[in-house]
């Protein structure tokens, strides 16, 4: 049985409509990878856990680019050497106040850092809200605030320890958010990481010298 002409081209045209389709589906998957791959570097530990929170990829992916989209329509802009000098000692004074107060001082982190998130032009908003904002810009900084935070689901008061690490994620993200001034200055190290560091480093000559020893 000879096929006609029409027949002919429509299996012709049938076959270039599937390829197109074959095609056009390789290239979406290809740029969903890709955008996968950009948010995944983008947000690191953010991305997880707001793909745990959503209960799937997809809808992380699609949360996260609505951010990315609200944080288009916002006017971030610098703050100026003198605000930048005047919020840097207010911080240090409630970190000065911090034995006194544990308690207080992260509260009183946290009010900073809502005033300075609104003087750099974030939009007033319920914690959660501020959070998702700022982590478009300060993913890893808002992913060590989250994770400093005291834990108040236990009987008893809150160790004092925990208040201090919510010190420490509070003063890492309000870094962030302060900026560097014009000579590149990101601020001096907290007195609390500080101390952090040199325990981690005396804990390193201790071992190397157990090992020397050894």
């Amino acid at each position: 049985m000879e096929l006609s002409t029409t027949m002919i081209i429509a299996i012709a045209v049938a076959a270039v409509v599937v390829l197109a389709v074959i095609a056009a589906i390789v290239v979406a998957v290809k740029k969903r990878k890709a955008k996968r791959d950009q948010l995944k570097q983008r947000y690191g530990a953010e991305y997880a856990r707001t793909v745990d929170d959503a209960g799937s990829k997809r809808k992380a992916e699609e949360q996260l680019s609505e951010r990315e989209a609200r944080r288009e329509q916002l006017d971030i802009r610098p703050i100026s050497s003198g605000q930048r000098s005047s919020f840097r000692g207010r911080f240090e004074a409630l970190e000065s106040s911090f034995i006194d107060s544990p308690e207080a001082s992260v509260r009183s982190a946290d009010a900073l850092l809502d005033e300075l998130a609104e003087t750099r032009g974030y939009p007033e908003a319920a914690a959660d809200q501020r959070l998702e904002d700022l982590a478009v810009d300060h993913p890893a900084a808002v992913d060590r605030y989250r994770k400093s935070r005291p834990r108040t689901d236990r009987d008893g008061p809150v160790p004092t320890e925990q208040y201090r690490q919510a010190l420490i994620g509070s003063r890492a993200l309000f870094e962030g958010l302060l900026g560097k001034d014009d000579a590149g200055d990101a601020g001096v190290t907290p007195p609390f990481e500080a101390a952090d560091r040199d325990e981690s480093s005396n804990n390193g000559h201790r071992d190397a010298a157990r090992t020397t020893d050894a």
